[in-house]
């Protein structure tokens, strides 16, 4: 019988998405996990098939996503499709009371941003954008304590696609498919960087 031949690797990639949902307190079921496991954001139709965020929400979306993870010297989180794979995950994930939170905060942080500076978020300087999400993480006026904690949630969900992204795992983390051996005493300024959970995405 032949070995299906992608099978350790779709393995692989879904233990490593439950272990890093359960390292952000995430909670996503095995169907779940399948779902995203199969999710790629590089596809040329991943774009043409957003489903949850309006073109406004989405523009918001991303943004917000590279105020959490910027470009430095790699790639920002929109960088890594972040911002689609957040649509795709939230709608498979979350629960419609979830959802809505979620649609109802970037509404509201469109809404904000062109009360006080006539633009949209998406529109804003990089200061600009940092002076409101730091307001919104503090949950002070014009937000409150229960967008802070959906804007947490939403920086912890960024940090899981971004990681479990080829982005993340190869470039903003060192990556070995096949590890050597076991070194306990290498110095941190020989290795660079934290490791992966790879396989990634």
């Amino acid at each position: 019988m032949k070995a299906a031949p992608n099978l350790p690797n779709d393995l692989g990639k879904r233990k490593t998405l439950k272990s890093l949902a359960g390292i952000l307190g995430l909670s996503v079921s095995a169907q779940a996990i399948d779902a995203l496991a199969e999710f790629d954001p590089k596809a040329p139709s991943a774009s043409a098939n957003v489903k949850l965020f309006s073109a406004s929400q989405m523009l918001c979306a991303a943004a917000l996503a590279d105020r959490v993870i910027p470009a430095t010297d790699t790639p920002s989180a929109t960088g890594a499709g972040v911002h689609l794979y957040l649509d795709h995950h939230i709608r498979v994930c979350t629960s419609g009371a979830q959802q809505a939170s979620l649609l109802q905060l970037l509404d509201n942080l469109d809404q904000q941003s062109k009360a006080t500076h006539g633009k949209r978020f998406s529109e804003l300087t990089e200061a600009q954008q940092q002076t409101l999400t730091k307001i919104l993480h503090e949950g002070s006026a014009p937000f409150n304590a229960q967008e802070a904690l959906v804007w947490r949630q939403f920086i912890a969900l960024v940090s899981f696609s971004y990681y479990t992204s080829e982005v993340g795992a190869t470039q903003e983390l060192s990556y070995l498919a096949i590890p050597g051996g076991y070194d306990g005493d290498v110095p941190f300024s020989d290795v660079g960087r934290s490791w992966s959970l790879a396989p990634f995405v």
